[in-house]
């Protein structure tokens, strides 16, 4: 009731309408509202209780009972008629939908956003925003932070490559594309198909662009492995529930497994916060969600049916109705529709017999200690003997450390890794399945309209329509692979984690996307009619090369600025059409705050496809370097709009979408890809200027090796590539192992921390903080350049090593547990029926005048009536809700539900 109770001035002013003052005056809070002046106002004569409040209360309710029951209903009275008379005056606004979804984006320390443009509102100010440093990105999750990294680092690389890439262009530009046509000058002019011969200026550009990219693939992963340490909470403000948990398997799978026992187990080894026990009740996960959207459903009509009756005309009309992007219009009932009354009466019989039923386990539970020692000592412990016995039966556990609690998804934990391998093989072939059709088609339309545009017999009416028609083709095939592959993984596949999802999404997409553009493209080495049959001569490059030339640049300025960027079809619909033509504020503000966990995966994909591409491609389109560079410019003011100034909700986990897929597996594999289209290009339009005979194969060409050897570009490419075989796997096994190593070298880390309490753990706890102090003290430049090792004992242990747990919140860190979805639901359920059975203003702080009115609030019940009771046993509204700040618009759809 804050922010009624603290409207002194505004009340006086605009008095509330008569049942809201009488309200008040039962309640003994004329005082508190500035509606009288005396400070201690007559106690009402005591009324009889009824029959009905009896009832109510059981039977045996004492005097106090009577009076918290009777408090209750004058409360929710008072809640429900002000929020009305607020409903009444207040229409949803976009200047609070704006605020609303400015509170989920990155704040700097002063409360302001940060200095970037948001393509979603351009007209809006953001020059006076705080400026951006890394630490800003840091802040938000490692997966966040070293993508971010990775962009920005990308890019002074791709500009030392487009530099050395002038070489080669202007040598291919002297060609004969030149002369012949316009379009082929603009696309392919610059490409080795274009060069009077294969000069020692091609090898030697390459032989310095690959030992740039190969430099550049050692130092960056380097640097983003010390990165991801840095974040690996090496600092205590760093730390969260997944540094003292432990995520423990092969749990029997029964239902009357007890929480009690597993604690007594794990309580052998340290103090054990929690223990969430993961069940097998996805189905009804599933239900008690659809149950929730309906409710929202309903509230949204009740707010929309009172602003009817309140104003006496229609709803306003909303542009998505006819596109059913919105829902239709309320019922002047304020109910939902028959279909959807029927669909929630089944919801909720649905979810009441599954709550008869106890869920077994699903064999996972998740065991959070007070120390961290404890939980390494008790992995090591599990590691070399892990059998134990539970609920009677015997089994075998495997522990690790688990993935933080928002990365978890708890209704996936019932699916074992047997299953999740055949769902995963399943879907790999409905995808791989899909990839073919559509690769087909795209290469099937791709080479009709290339033909058709190089017909010169063709009408230009004929090549606009074939043109349409086949683009229609190519972006139905991308389309439908976007927009099935999560629903299949979401549905089929269920990962345990949203790292693994997101890493297998991104994976996906990307071998699609480099499948079907090199398809495409290497179709032509057959289909381009004239030339040599199979070879990269010099009629490949104005059907093939414009075809990734023409793909690059769609991807360049098309996907990654209007699509990506301006969110055409997703934020900026949603924020200029959709919103503010919303019936109630919460629709309003669910419609402007966009929500995208996806993000991230589709932006790695969408930006590796461009790497693999600008790479695999640039000895022979050295054109390419200049695109990439664009790209990755581009990228860096997108990425920064769409994640501090766009979208909430992007998932926070782990460094393996960055570090795993991105520089270990997919980086080496396109600088081999690299050498070896470098070596082809190189051999074959060699074989075509010294006129050698070839018998138009793509393997039989290999026969003329030995006359191509002797030119300089030739023989480099050979030796770079032979090379790169040799390096890209040594260097994937070397950061694989890496990785392990850093595992291992944490667990031995921990195992030297002595137990909390101890004399040894006081002396080295005063010793590591003594150090953090010290380094914190110093000034910011020289803190950027600080090794781990300046704040680390003799052991490798830092502070951070030594917080407990239940002092996680003093240290500026999160304390969120482990707590799975249905648990969570119950304790909101559990917590609106408390405050149904007791409600008291909020005490600290108080002025005296609030307390007084507090006073006159628990002197002046005296008892209910059965319509008093009845009202409070309707009221379902949290009052707490009310105190949370927010608008009053807000806070008056909150209020409808009951």
């Amino acid at each position: 009731l804050h922010p009624w109770l603290n409207k002194k001035t505004e009340w006086q002013a605009n008095p509330p309408p008569p049942p809201v003052q009488r309200c008040c005056e039962r309640l003994g809070l004329a005082v508190a509202i500035g509606m009288s002046d005396d400070p201690n106002p007559p106690r009402p004569a005591a009324r009889k209780r009824s029959d009905a409040l009896a009832l109510l209360l059981g039977g045996a309710a004492r005097e106090e009972d009577e009076l918290e029951a009777e408090r209750t209903w004058a409360l929710r009275t008072l809640q429900r008629h002000a929020q009305e008379w607020h409903l009444r005056r207040a229409e949803p606004s976009i200047q609070a939908a704006r605020a609303y979804a400015d509170a989920f984006l990155p704040h700097a320390s002063d409360g302001r956003l940060y200095r970037t443009v948001g393509l979603t509102e351009p007209c809006r100010n953001w020059r006076d925003g705080a400026p951006i440093t890394p630490a800003v990105f840091d802040a938000m999750g490692a997966n966040i932070s070293l993508y971010m990294r990775f962009v920005s680092g990308c890019i002074p690389i791709f500009a030392a490559a487009s530099l050395v890439a002038l070489v080669p262009i202007a040598y291919n530009l002297t060609g004969k594309f030149l002369n012949e046509n316009l379009m082929q000058s603009v696309l392919v002019g610059n490409s080795l198909g274009n060069a009077p011969t294969l000069n020692a200026l091609h090898g030697a550009a390459d032989l310095v662009i690959v030992l740039l990219l190969a430099v550049a693939l050692v130092l960056g992963t380097r640097r983003l492995r010390a990165e991801s340490e840095r974040l690996d909470s090496r600092r205590p403000s760093q730390l969260s529930a997944a540094n003292y948990t432990l995520l423990v398997k092969g749990l029997p799978s029964c239902a009357h497994l007890q929480v009690k026992e597993l604690r007594e187990y794990f309580e052998s080894w340290g103090e054990v916060i929690t223990v969430a026990v993961s069940r097998a009740n996805a189905k009804l996960i599933g239900l008690v969600r659809k149950r929730e959207k309906l409710r929202i459903r309903q509230q949204e009509l009740k707010v929309e049916a009172a602003r009817v009756r309140a104003k006496g005309a229609p709803p306003r009309s909303c542009l998505g109705t006819l596109c059913g992007l919105c829902r239709p219009a309320a019922r002047p009932d304020g109910q939902l529709s028959a279909k959807q009354q029927r669909q929630l009466v089944s919801l909720d019989h649905a979810i009441h017999e599954l709550r008869k039923q106890v869920a077994p386990c699903t064999g996972i539970c998740f065991v959070t200690f007070n120390e961290q020692r404890a939980a390494h000592t008790c992995l090591h412990a599990l590691r070399e003997a892990p059998s134990a016995a539970f609920a009677g039966e015997a089994c075998t556990l495997l522990a690790s450390f688990a993935p933080p609690p928002g990365n978890v998804v708890w209704e996936n934990l019932e699916v074992g890794i047997g299953s999740r391998r055949a769902r995963r093989a399943l879907v790999n072939l409905i995808l791989l399945a899909q990839c073919c059709i559509s690769t087909y088609a795209i290469t099937v339309v791709t080479n009709l309209n290339v033909n058709t545009g190089l017909d010169e017999e063709a009408s230009t009416l004929a090549k606009i329509l074939t043109m349409a028609w086949t683009t229609a083709v190519i972006i139905a095939s991308n389309i439908s692979i976007f927009i099935l592959a999560p629903i299949y993984m979401a549905l089929i596949e269920r990962d345990h984690t949203e790292d693994m999802r997101e890493l297998a999404l991104a994976g996906k997409l990307l071998f699609f996307q480099v499948l079907n553009g090199m398809a495409a493209a290497l179709s032509f080495l057959w289909t381009k009619g004239r030339g040599l049959r199979g070879l990269f001569d010099d009629e490949w490059y104005p059907v093939g090369g414009a075809t990734v030339v023409n793909v690059l640049v769609a991807d360049c300025f098309l996907i990654n600025l209007v699509i990506e960027g301006f969110r055409v079809f997703d934020a900026l619909p949603l924020r200029l059409l959709l919103a503010p033509r919303a019936q109630t504020q919460a629709a309003m503000n669910t419609l402007y705050a966009v929500e995208n966990p996806l993000y991230l995966p589709f932006r790695m994909q969408l930006t590796l496809k461009f790497f693999v591409y600008g790479i695999g491609f640039g000895y022979a389109i050295p054109l390419l370097y200049w695109l990439t560079l664009a790209f990755f410019l581009i990228s860096f003011v997108v990425d920064r709009s769409g994640l501090l100034r766009v979208f909430r909700g992007i998932r926070v986990t782990t460094d393996k979408l960055v570090l795993l897929l991105a520089m270990i597996y997919t980086c080496p594999l396109a600088l081999l890809l690299h050498c070896l289209i470098s070596f082809l290009c190189a051999h074959h339009i060699e074989i075509q200027m010294q006129g050698l005979e070839s018998e138009e194969s793509f393997f039989l060409a290999f026969k003329q090796l030995h006359y191509t050897l002797p030119n300089f570009s030739v023989a480099l490419s050979l030796g770079l590539l032979i090379a790169a075989a040799i390096f890209a796997p040594l260097f994937t096994l070397h950061e694989l192992a890496l990785r392990r190593a850093r595992k291992e070298r944490s667990r031995r880390r921990f195992s030297r921390v002595p137990k909390v309490g101890t004399e040894a753990f006081v002396k080295l706890k005063a010793k590591l903080g003594s150090v953090s102090e010290l380094v914190a003290t110093r000034s910011q430049s020289l803190h950027r350049h600080l090794r781990l090792t300046e704040i680390t004992s003799a052991d490798g242990l830092v502070e951070a090593d030594l917080v407990p747990f239940r002092e996680l919140h003093t240290h500026g860190a999160t304390a969120r547990l482990y707590i799975p979805p249905l648990t969570a639901t119950l304790l909101t359920a559990l917590s609106s029926e408390k405050t149904l059975r007791q409600y008291s203003l909020p005490s600290p702080p108080v002025s005296p005048v609030r307390s007084s009115g507090r006073r006159a609030t628990s002197q002046r019940a005296a008892g209910a009536t059965s319509r008093h009771a009845a009202s409070a046993t309707r009221a379902r509204v949290d009052i707490e809700m009310a105190v949370a700040g927010r608008s009053s618009a807000q806070q008056s759809e909150d209020a409808l539900i009951a």
